[in-house]
């Protein structure tokens, strides 16, 4: 008797749990017997009511109904207290509007445990679901906005919170926090070094693909950009924060209205709509390939744009997680163009300045606490004005971000000089490595593993003006303290460094600064360090430290 109840509970293929479904039977049996139905005659009452839901199309008795919501209530579902209630009105509104027959909205709706444990604990949205249950084997694909009715029947459909800037999980928390880190991730990077910072990352993250590529393609190092396709990037890369979601997907989470908002506040010296963002989603669900062949402006940072969400696609979903927040903090990099400093120092140097800049440099033991922007600034202007170029020396990195990488421009530091044999002098190369507060020992060990690499690249360069064993290469540490017995000179092995002699100074701010040209102090200073400083790129961080300097 109760095989024949079960196989006809079984029939509605209700959500309850399998080791739940002998106490859904007897719930069941419970209120058929109180409606005078006993014995063999349950199982086909039973039988007869689903029959004639199924034949009048969503027409449901009150009495199925009620069998229904009992057995549900009793499957020991963790959503079952939300879906007893409205399991019949959404098993309805699944085949009237996602186009699902009878069978296939019981079949979708017996997986509500599945659905709503993979939202609740897998913080998975209704697109990233619906292609799971899709691969699962349900017959057909999974309409996601079926999904999504579920979820919210349920009471945990996924959602963006607009929040505020003291609200960690909201969209304003996260632009705010966005803001924070992307200075000290950046620096003073540029879009160009910012994306390459932001490649590096990705590739050890498990991004597929050349993304710095993809990154200069849809921003040009000059800031030559198309808007819309901006924010679409950041509107998804807020979605993967909180959500595990397929990001090519764009309409789940409503990129319209407040949600969206933070988008017209965020680029607005860039754009003054977010109209043009949401014109180029128009009628699409999803960005792909397709989509990006039917542009008719800017059809390559189009695909550019798709290849990086497929990228991201593709990718587990804590690595996506900080992938997406390395790319929002690029984008709020780019949207600081064409806003002048907020707090930008003096256009020129003066004597005094610069003689009350390098007294307090001198005098500070842990440093600025600009993550070196300032030191290396600094170091820039005194180093050029040491070795000049009517001298004959050359420069290479004057100005260069503190986060840019050493080996890509084939520097021996942060900058360097060098200058060929002249007048009986042999040929020289000068670098500079600036440090704000300690110099430590592993720091050190870190820069001389990129040097073997960065004086293979050049080798040949330097070969090209005299044979390597005529160059004379000293590297200059300055730094405010030295660590692990570190100080005065030492030689590297030749061996190590393609045959070149180097030697290795260590110097105080102090000492350095010893070695200036005085009458060069003021303009080198106007173009190493205040001008740099008050590009879009330095941190107001920065700035702030330098003005306090200078008072």
């Amino acid at each position: 008797m109760h095989g024949e109840l079960r196989a006809s509970l079984r029939r509605l293929l209700l959500p309850v749990a399998l080791d739940k479904e002998p106490a859904a039977v007897a719930a069941i049996q419970e209120r058929l017997n109180a409606l005078g139905i006993h014995g063999a005659d349950q199982a086909e009452y039973l039988r007869q009511r689903v029959d004639e839901w199924r034949s009048t199309h969503g027409t449901l008795s009150g009495a199925l109904r009620d069998l229904i919501e009992v057995a549900i209530s009793a499957g020991g579902l963790a959503a079952n207290d939300h879906l007893a209630k409205n399991y019949c009105k959404l098993h309805s509104k699944l085949q009237r509007e996602h186009a699902l027959k009878f069978d296939e909205a019981a079949a979708l709706l017996s997986y509500c445990e599945v659905i709503y444990d993979l939202a609740v604990a897998h913080w998975m949205s209704a697109s990233a679901i619906s292609r799971l249950l899709s691969a699962h084997g349900i017959r057909g694909e999974v309409p996601w906005r079926a999904v999504q009715h579920i979820l919210e029947a349920l009471g945990v459909k996924p959602a963006l919170e607009v929040g505020s800037a003291s609200e960690p999980g909201t969209i304003e928390g996260l632009i705010c926090a966005d803001r924070e880190e992307a200075d000290e991730r950046f620096l003073d990077a540029d879009i160009s070094g910012g994306a390459e910072l932001v490649s590096a990352a990705a590739a050890e993250l498990g991004f597929e693909g050349d993304l710095q590529q993809h990154l200069l393609t849809l921003c040009d190092a000059d800031g030559g950009t198309f808007v819309p396709y901006l924010q679409i990037l950041h509107f998804q890369c807020m979605v993967a924060a909180f959500y595990d979601h397929p990001v090519t997907m764009v309409y789940e989470f409503s990129p319209r209205g407040r949600n969206a908002g933070f988008l017209r506040d965020t680029y607005r010296f860039l754009t003054h709509t977010a109209d043009a963002f949401l014109n180029n989603m128009k009628a699409v669900e999803r960005l792909d390939r397709a989509w990006a062949r039917g542009r008719k402006q800017e059809r390559v940072r189009a695909h550019a744009l798709v290849a990086i969400l497929e990228g991201m696609e593709r990718m587990a979903f804590l690595p996506r997680i900080e992938l997406a927040a390395w790319l929002r903090q690029w984008l709020v990099r780019i949207t600081l163009l064409g806003r002048p400093p907020a707090n930008p120092v003096p256009n020129i140097a003066t004597e005094t300045s610069v003689r009350k800049v390098l007294t307090v440099l001198a005098t500070m033991r842990n440093g600025t606490n600009t993550g070196g922007v300032i030191e290396q600034r600094i170091v820039d202007a005194v180093a050029a004005t040491i070795h000049r170029e009517e001298e004959g020396w050359r420069a290479r990195g004057l100005g260069f971000p503190v986060s840019a990488s050493n080996l890509s421009s084939r520097r021996l530091g942060d900058c360097d000089f060098q200058r060929p044999p002249q007048a009986g002098v042999p040929a020289q190369l000068v670098a500079y490595e600036a440090t704000g507060g300690r110099l430590t020992r592993t720091y050190l060990e870190g820069h001389l593993q990129t040097l073997r690499r960065s004086v293979a690249a050049r080798i040949g360069e330097l070969e090209g003006v005299t044979p390597r064993s005529n160059w004379r290469v000293r590297i200059v540490f300055v730094a405010h303290e030295f660590g692990g017995g570190l100080g005065g000179r030492r030689t590297l092995p030749s061996a190590e460094y393609q045959g070149l002699r180097i030697e290795l100074e260590f110097q105080t701010y102090s000492e350095f600064q010893q070695a200036a040209e005085p009458a060069q102090l003021v303009p080198s200073f106007t173009k190493n360090v205040h001008e740099v400083l008050n590009e879009w790129r330095t941190p107001r961080a920065a700035r702030e430290v330098f003005l306090k300097m200078l008072t």
